[in-house]
């Protein structure tokens, strides 16, 4: 096999326009164009020819009857090929081949009269080729029946329809024209008079309801070409089977124009639909009443019939009503009898359908109501019904979860959830719990799911399980703040008392040291101790500052300034403080909006940040400070923020350390909470952060992992510049 990285480089070959699909299409669409318009100047030549040729009878004769002989393969040809047109379905390939083999017998038929008359010398009516013209009627009965606008529902109601008016139109052509007329030693020719103009009746009727029930089909101009030629038909065959009557019927006669120009219709119709059924002429919407007036006719024909019974007697000369009369009577009335049977029956399963339908609309109403995800499962595993929440918590692709796949949407599951080895045999697991299970289930993107497991039963059996899904991520959230919060309120005034009392002592100690000092030269022995004991009551006053922050009792004096000018003036003196080992990297926004906050206290947390960060690098390092605006679909938002919040402003301090891992994060803003060693650490740090931060009606929190570097980013609102 050759290599394709070393192939040579060939020329692609494009396929001739000739061979191409829609050249095919245009070359056919040009031959049956021609073929169309061909057969219509046939029809014209062999119109003057039929009415005004010369030459002998017999000749014209053979001729006129050979003549049919070519449209009517014409018309057989341009029905088969209208299946293969754009627009055509399945089912209507099916209704177009059955029109096609619907006029190929009565192309069958002409032929078997062409050899009748022209070759044997023989009587052609009756004979065999009456076999080919009346198979003509069941196959266009089954075609017309065919085309996927007929529902199925309609079908059987339809050919009754078609049934009683070929009944009743059978009972008024004999009462008018057979029974006056017909000879009385040939049945068959009595019998074949009566069926071609009832057939086409009811023919001409069914289709015309068709056409009239759909009336914006967009081929209906090939089906009213077809009616056409049906009423052109019917007219035919009434003057065909009365002249047969009376004996006056004629081989080359205007009969023939007429039953060529019908098949000229059809070849029109193939062509029609070919050219993908674009409707005819001044074809509009057909009216609601004409539809209903039309279909009403089968009830008209049962009056009729019925009418031709009670005056039967006034009718006829015997004074009595015929048996075939009564015959008549009897058919329709059985046929209108299954009619209403069916009909009843039809309405009662629509009633049914439409009631199943408005309680299924209003289940998936309810069921796409619900705030909760909605699984239900049956006892084989197979997906029963679910609503688009439950696609939307699990982010389902919108064709799986069209698919209805269980097995495929339990493994896009599992691999969200964070112990996906659990996850599977606990869904199969409660698939076999007769009792309700309730649990909670983790995601890896920190959502986390209750779920409700309830098995639902069919007449007292169990037919499978409904799963509840409900999002309460937001909800353990608001309870772990509410609990931390708590928790520091009890804390912030046991500090805060104690601090109030403390700094009542300290302030006895800082004044006796004071006034100690002054009464002490620099010198004299004891004022190094007194000296100390002031600083040691200095720095207990800054503890209890801080203890007051924390319990939110200092009193605050919020402004509105710039964070970026805060952090420039504490610069030198962080630097300083931090150490030579430590460099501080200052990423500062150039557009900055503004917060409103306490200076002094921004100043303290900038700076237990800072230590903090340098304490978590022994070796040294660069701490990052990082200032900017922060809009609301900023992916550093946490999920827990209050929507409030945004737009905002955002303080982050990043350090290179060894990172805090889960659950220390999870404490990490606890008073007196330390991972310092004994001695170095009080554990009021972070936690008068916290109290600042919350005082300024902001937001801290803290992104790490162990040994990739901690960063506490803390969100101010924004306010407008002084």
């Amino acid at each position: 096999m050759q290599n394709p990285f070393f192939a040579p480089p060939s020329r692609s070959i494009s396929p001739h326009p000739a061979l191409s699909p829609a050249c095919s299409r245009s070359r056919a669409g040009r031959w049956t164009a021609w073929l169309t318009w061909a057969s219509l100047a046939y029809l014209l030549v062999f119109a003057a020819w039929t009415l005004a040729g010369p030459g002998p009878v017999a000749r014209r004769e053979f001729f006129t009857d050979l003549a049919l002989l070519p449209i009517g393969g014409a018309a057989v040809v341009l029905l088969w090929l209208a299946a293969r047109a754009p627009a055509a379905t399945a089912h209507g390939q099916r209704a177009w081949r059955l029109l096609a083999l619907a006029y190929a017998a009565l192309a069958l038929g002409d032929l078997l009269w062409f050899l009748y008359t022209a070759v044997l010398r023989l009587q052609p009516f009756p004979s065999w080729a009456d076999a080919g013209f009346l198979s003509f009627y069941p196959l266009l009965l089954a075609g017309l029946l065919s085309f996927p606008y007929v529902r199925e529902r309609e079908r059987l109601p339809l050919m009754l329809d078609a049934a009683v008016v070929l009944v009743a139109g059978a009972a008024g052509i004999w009462y008018f024209i057979v029974r006056p007329l017909a000879p009385t030693d040939s049945p068959w020719t009595t019998l074949l008079a009566l069926a071609y103009p009832a057939g086409d009746l009811a023919l001409l009727v069914g289709l015309t309801i068709i056409l009239l029930r759909r009336p914006a089909l967009p081929t209906r101009g090939p089906r009213r070409l077809l009616a056409l030629a049906m009423i052109g038909q019917l007219v035919y065959d009434v003057l065909f089977s009365y002249q047969n009557l009376v004996g006056t019927f004629q081989s080359v006669s205007a009969l023939d124009v007429l039953w060529m120009a019908n098949r000229w219709l059809v070849v029109l119709a193939g062509y029609r639909q070919l050219q993908g059924g674009a409707s005819a002429p001044g074809g509009g919407e057909a009216p609601e009443d004409a539809a209903r007036g039309l279909s009403l006719l089968p009830y008209a024909a049962v009056v009729g019939v019925y009418g031709l019974l009670l005056a039967g007697p006034v009718l006829t000369d015997e004074g009595r009503t015929t048996p075939e009369l009564a015959l008549a009577v009897g058919l329709v009335t059985l046929l209108v009898l299954l009619r209403q049977y069916l009909t009843a029956r039809t309405n009662l399963r629509l009633s049914a359908e439409e009631a199943r339908a408005r309680a299924l609309t209003v289940l998936h109403a309810t069921l796409e109501s619900s705030a909760d995800g909605v699984l239900v499962i049956g006892e084989q595993g197979e997906v029963i019904a679910s609503n688009q929440r439950f696609a939307e918590l699990w982010r389902l692709p919108p064709e799986l979860y069209a698919s209805g796949d269980e097995q495929a949407m339990r493994r896009h599951a599992s691999a969200q959830v964070v112990n996906p080895q659990v996850f599977t045999p606990v869904v199969l697991q409660q698939m076999e719990d007769a009792a309700e299970v309730r649990d909670a289930i983790e995601l890896k993107d920190g959502r986390v799911f209750e779920r409700v497991s309830t098995p639902f039963r069919l007449q007292g059996r169990y037919a499978g399980r409904v799963f509840l899904f409900r999002d309460v991520t937001q909800r353990l959230q608001l309870e772990e703040r509410l609990r931390q919060a708590q928790k520091m309120e009890a804390v912030g005034r046991l500090a805060g008392g104690i601090a109030h009392d403390f700094n009542n002592i300290l302030t006895a100690i800082k004044g006796n040291a004071a006034l100690a000092l002054l009464d002490l030269a620099p010198e004299e022995p004891g004022g190094r101790e007194v000296r100390e004991i002031e600083r040691a009551a200095d720095r207990a006053a800054a503890l209890t500052r801080q203890l007051l922050a924390f319990s939110r009792q200092q009193v605050m004096q919020p402004q509105v300034l710039h964070l970026n000018a805060c952090m420039r003036q504490m610069q030198a003196m962080l630097e300083r403080l931090l150490g030579e080992d430590v460099r501080i990297e200052l990423q500062l926004a150039g557009d900055l909006a503004c917060v409103r906050a306490d200076p002094s206290q921004i100043e303290q947390v900038l700076l237990n940040l800072l230590v903090n960060a340098r304490d978590a690098m022994p070796g040294g390092g660069t701490i990052r400070v990082e200032t900017r605006n922060l809009e609301a679909h900023d992916p550093r938002f946490p999920r827990r923020r209050p929507p409030a919040l945004a737009p905002a402003v955002l303080l982050a301090v990043h350090d290179g350390g060894q990172g805090i891992d889960a659950e220390t994060r999870a404490r990490i803003f606890e008073p007196f909470f330390t991972t310092k060693e004994q001695g170095k650490g009080t554990g009021l740090g972070l936690s008068t952060v916290y109290g600042i931060v919350e005082q300024s009606a902001a937001e801290i929190w803290v992104e790490s992992e162990p040994g990739q570097g901690t960063s506490f980013l803390i969100a101010f609102p924004r306010v407008a510049p002084a």
